[in-house]
């Protein structure tokens, strides 16, 4: 299972502001990056916590627009190499990735140059060729379980040989319903994720 990872602000006044709460004001107020990179640093410092764990952190699709973020990711995964005992992965948005493919290159590359782990979350089946797929070689793609249960049978054979012939785990979110894990184990479908909050 892979556990993914969120986080709350606690205020003076000692209050709690769920990730969800205050995500939309961050990104508006255009502090998405410093806040991800402070995130970052403070888990990356904390890795023990998490090893042995196979872990994924998504990053909004602001960040990753920030020209100054390529830069500050590199240096800090630069200032802590040689110290990754955490099976940490990147999950950047599907359809941000079909649509900026050369700029996920650039970050890609820094994930795999510092021994993080690069994964697709939000699949939607927009690209019905999948090249990218075959170009980006995720590590997995997250897709809603409802989504994954109301495919055709053609689209989920298609889908499930081309990550199946390039090692991609085809992981499913958002399981409301225990008799949907039955059912997505009927499409060979045996990965879910668990939330884990963290402060």
């Amino acid at each position: 299972m892979h556990e993914s990872l969120t986080y709350n602000i606690y205020g003076e006044d000692a209050k709690e502001y769920l990730y969800k709460d205050f995500i939309a004001p961050i990104i508006n107020l255009g502090h998405s990056v410093i806040m991800h990179m402070a995130v970052l640093k403070e888990l990356i410092s904390k890795q023990r916590k998490f090893a042995g764990k196979n872990c994924t952190l998504k990053l909004p699709n602001d960040f990753f627009r920030d020209e100054g973020a390529l830069e500050l990711l590199e240096n800090l995964l630069h200032q802590y190499q040689g110290e990754n005992n955490i099976n940490l992965s990147f999950e950047i948005a599907d359809n941000f990735v079909i649509k900026n493919l050369q700029l996920v290159k650039s970050f890609i590359n820094i994930f795999d140059k510092y021994g993080y782990g690069f994964g697709i979350h939000s699949f939607s089946g927009e690209s019905n060729d999948y090249a990218y797929l075959k170009e980006l070689h995720p590590s997995f793609i997250k897709a809603d379980s409802t989504f994954l249960l109301d495919q055709s049978r053609e689209s989920m054979n298609t889908l499930l040989l081309i990550t199946d012939s390039l090692g991609i785990e085809v992981i499913a979110t958002l399981i409301t319903n225990k008799k949907h894990i039955n059912d997505l184990k009927l499409l060979h479908i045996e990965n879910i994720q668990g939330n884990k909050e963290q402060d």
